[in-house]
This record gives C-alpha cells, sequence and structure tokens, in this order.
C-alpha cells in the first residue's frame, strides 16, 4: 500500500506499519468525489465521509476525526483557504491541528496560492487533479511529517485498532453512511450511546432505559428529551444500507429482519455498536496481516 510503504521507510532502522489513514472531502463537485475515491482503498486509506454542508463542518470533522482533510474551492460566497483557516483555528476542531490539508483550486493567482499557505494548508494542487498525483503528493507530505517526529509513534499517523479514538470514529462514519446528520440532535446521542457500548464503559438493561438515562445526564438534559430526539433520527435510517450491514454481518438471529432497530433506540445502540467493534477487530486483524507481509518483504531483501 502506498501510505505503509512511506511510513516503513520514513526512518532507517526504524520501522512503523501505517494504515487506515482517514480522508475527508470537502467539496460540492460530485464527479470530482467519484473520481478521487474511486480506489483509495489500495492506497492505505479510508474515506470517510464527502462534506459539502458549511453550516455542520466543524461537528462533522469532530465526529470523524481525519488525518487528511482535502478542500475543494467549490463553495459560493467562500474560499477553501477561508475554510481552511476556519478549522486550524477552530475550538471544536483542535484535535486536528496536525492533519494534512490540502487545497484544490482552479486559480492561478499567485496572491492566492500565497493567501493559500498563509491559512496553513500544506499544500496546494492545481485542478484538474488526477487521484493518484494527489495521493502520491499527500504521501509525501505524511512522510515529511513522519521525519519531523523521528520516527517516534504518534497517534494522529498509527493506526490504533480497537482503541477508544477508532471507535468513535468507525462510529461516526458509520451513522454518516446511514444517512443520520449531526444537524439531528439525536446523532450526537446515538453516538455517545454506541460509544458507551463499544467500550462496555456502561451496562444497561435492553429493555429499561438505563442507557438514555447515561447519556441523559452527560448531556444535561431529560430522558425523555434523549429518547425523543433519538427516535426522531432513527425515521431517517437509510433502511437499504442497513440491510446492507445486516446481511455482511449476519445479524438476523440477534435483531430479526431489523424492524426494531428503527423504533428501539437502545436496540439500534446495539446493533451499531457490534458492527462498529466487529470493523475494529477486521481491520486490526488486516493491519498484522499486513504487517506480517512487510516484514517478510523486509526481510527477504536484507
Amino acid at each position: 500500500m502506498l501510505f505503509s510503504s512511506v511510513m516503513l521507510n520514513a526512518k532507517e532502522g526504524h520501522y512503523m506499519y501505517v494504515d487506515n489513514l482517514g480522508v475527508v472531502v470537502i467539496s460540492t463537485n460530485k464527479q470530482l468525489l467519484s473520481e478521487l475515491f474511486s480506489d483509495i482503498s489500495f492506497k492505505g486509506l479510508v474515506a470517510l465521509a464527502t462534506l459539502s454542508e458549511i453550516e455542520t463542518l466543524e461537528t462533522d470533522l469532530h465526529y470523524l476525526k481525519p488525518e487528511i482533510i482535502i478542500v475543494d474551492d467549490s463553495f459560493e460566497g467562500t474560499s477553501a483557504a477561508k475554510i481552511t483557516q476556519k478549522l486550524r483555528i477552530s475550538e471544536n476542531c483542535r484535535e486536528l491541528s496536525r492533519a494534512v490539508i490540502v487545497i484544490l483550486s482552479e486559480s492561478r493567482s499567485a496572491d492566492y496560492v500565497t493567501y493559500c499557505y498563509s491559512c496553513d494548508c500544506d499544500y496546494m494542487m492545481l485542478k484538474p487533479v488526477l487521484g493518484d498525483s494527489l495521493w502520491n503528493r499527500i504521501a509525501m507530505v505524511v512522510s515529511e511529517r513522519v521525519k519531523e517526529q523521528e520516527g517516534k509513534a504518534s497517534e494522529l499517523y498509527l493506526s490504533s485498532g480497537l482503541t477508544d479514538g477508532s471507535i468513535k470514529r468507525l462510529t461516526a462514519k458509520l451513522l454518516y453512511s446511514l444517512d443520520c446528520s449531526p444537524k439531528n440532535r439525536g446523532f450526537s446521542y446515538l453516538w455517545d450511546g454506541i460509544i458507551s457500548i463499544a467500550d462496555h464503559s456502561v451496562n444497561f438493561s435492553v429493555q429499561g432505559s438505563d442507557l438514555y438515562t447515561v447519556i441523559a445526564t452527560r448531556h444535561n438534559q431529560s430522558s425523555v428529551n434523549v429518547r425523543h430526539s433519538v427516535h426522531d433520527m432513527l425515521k431517517k435510517i437509510d433502511k437499504g444500507k442497513m440491510k446492507e450491514y445486516m446481511d455482511k454481518y449476519n445479524l438476523y438471529d440477534s435483531f430479526g429482519d431489523g424492524t426494531e432497530l428503527l423504533s428501539s433506540g437502545i436496540k439500534f445502540a446495539l446493533f451499531a455498536a457490534y458492527v462498529v467493534t466487529t470493523q475494529s477487530e477486521e481491520r486490526e486483524n488486516d493491519k498484522h496481516d499486513n504487517r506480517k507481509k512487510e516484514t517478510k518483504s523486509i526481510n527477504s531483501g536484507s
């Protein structure tokens, strides 16, 4: 994979295996999004989401926690440079201060290029952009970051398997894939509940309302309000996509035909927690297998 090989060679004599770097593309250009994401998985990257709602951008990125952000100059009334500047100084996006941000633009103005870099983007590329060229350039930026760290393990760049950070990001990605929007107050409540189940930080009765009580306390809300907001969001779930997860993980014995998942926030949280923990385990297993292959390749070449 492109990114794992870059990281393996980042420092002579010190090998780090890295994959599953999360990517978010901020753009209104659907054709561009399709082109960039067409073969992203083969690069050792994970497409987390494509975002086009400026109003909820900071909230979206807070949940997704990407390592790589691509900002396309395709928005009316603002520029990719201004978006980048806003993200870099946002109190809600402090954890993204080390994210790699690349701007894509058609502007060949020297002043605008200078402005982009003054807004703290890592690189600017002129459109049209080929996917391979973009990912190769980002790999170079990531490689430079690793050299700056002198080979030290960094949470930003190392996949963490079954860790809280991994579960949080996978949970956000799952909710986005099911058409759940952070505009809906139930998004943050359900996100919190799924993570609580996945990391075993809360025990509760499926028949009771313990989970709603825990979430309500954390968010300083009433259990009734939390339940109402969660149920309102469940009405908007993409049923077809949910069925794909049911099929993939063979969950019919546990959750029937899935009907109850759309009427019970607790059962949906159980379903989602199972999916994200399984995905995280799959990623950890893939990482282990790939590490063995890379090590074997290094040993055979020495």
